[in-house]
């Protein structure tokens, strides 16, 4: 842990575009998928007209198919419950 208590985490395997035409990466269910674009609609940094997130420029309609993907501050991220709702 450091000063400020917060615990240090390694950094994401970063979500890149062409792991939307891998298909072997995971996706999640459309349910989970759905949860994850309420959460991005109702954020500040979601632009609407593209729906892209100005935090990270990742088109979200896309990005929060992908199981391994999440939030860049933290919103939605990696849940084995996802998962678990498609099988």
């Amino acid at each position: 842990m450091t000063e400020d208590n917060f615990v240090e985490l390694p950094p994401l395997k970063p979500v890149r575009p062409w792991d939307l035409f891998n298909p072997n990466k995971d996706r999640v269910s459309d349910k989970a998928q759905e949860r994850r674009m309420e959460i991005c609609r109702a954020c500040p940094f979601f632009i609407k007209i593209t729906t892209q997130c100005s935090k990270c420029a990742c088109i979200m309609t896309q990005k929060t198919k992908l199981a391994d993907a999440s939030c860049p501050i933290g919103k939605w991220g990696i849940n084995s419950e996802d998962l678990k709702e498609k099988k």
